[in-house]
């Protein structure tokens, strides 16, 4: 593990009421902002009363620092000056609040490769232990067009999809994938209950093995559109299709290309 994590918890006027983590469903990524800094400065920051904001974590090029418990609503994500709001779900109440910070002063906003790699590391662990898919991992941007962070913002940002796939092992939204092995069709990311051969779509139907009864498996060869992304709770992969989940990497090794 390329970090250590610390704990310098803000003053309690800087977030929320206490929150249920099975409402949590997305992980906002932001930037600091500033131009030189680290995850112990700024959560000393909000250690002071009053800040009228605050993250779960600070990351940067040797340590994670906790600033605010998960099971404590973070005042990240708010909606715009306008009060509008660009997600159609994703709110302080239902996401944690990552802040990446810039280690470098260069006169630039960026993010060291230090720190990028740990943001990944630590991002994948969330994922893996809430859940999360790879569509629940948003840029306050996807929330309120603030340009945060600012070296990923914007509509189509190729640094930002490059970052999410990362968090999943290099898998993505929206490419295509071939089979390497017969692969059952899961309700879920992690379930042991496999679709109905009827209720794959069309196309897929007439890829699914003639020899399974009634079973959704997918024949060896077969071309898949993946529509998300997510970790089971051992850390498995599973991509989604247009109908169920398929496992891509899992305890003996890797079944699509």
């Amino acid at each position: 593990m390329g970090y250590v994590i610390k704990k310098n918890y803000a003053h309690k006027s800087n977030y929320g009421e206490s929150r249920n983590m099975a409402t949590v469903k997305y992980c906002v990524w932001h930037y600091t902002g500033n131009d030189g800094d680290t995850d112990e400065a700024n959560a000393n920051y909000f250690t002071s009363p009053n800040r009228q904001a605050s993250a779960h974590r600070f990351i940067d090029d040797d340590s994670v620092t906790c600033s605010v418990k998960f099971t404590r609503i973070a005042w990240h994500c708010g909606h715009d000056v306008g009060g509008k709001y660009y997600h159609k779900d994703c709110r302080n109440y239902n996401s944690i609040g990552i802040e990446l910070c810039d280690t470098k002063r260069d006169g630039k906003h960026n993010i060291s490769a230090k720190t990028r790699k740990n943001a990944v590391e630590y991002g994948k662990k969330l994922a893996i232990k809430y859940g999360f898919k790879q569509s629940e991992q948003l840029r306050h941007w996807d929330v309120t067009h603030k340009k945060c962070p600012a070296y990923w913002a914007g509509a189509k940002n190729a640094e930002w999809d490059k970052f999410r796939a990362d968090l999943y092992e290099g898998y993505f939204i929206g490419k295509k994938y071939i089979l390497t092995s017969d692969r059952r069709v899961y309700r879920a990311a992690g379930s042991k209950k496999v679709l109905g051969r009827g209720e794959l779509p069309v196309a897929l139907q007439k890829c699914a093995t003639a020899d399974c009864g009634s079973k959704a498996i997918l024949k060896r060869g077969t071309t898949v559109m993946c529509k998300d992304v997510q970790y089971d709770s051992r850390g498995r992969i599973y991509l989604k299709l247009a109908s169920g989940w398929i496992c891509a990497k899992g305890d003996k090794g890797t079944y699509v290309k």
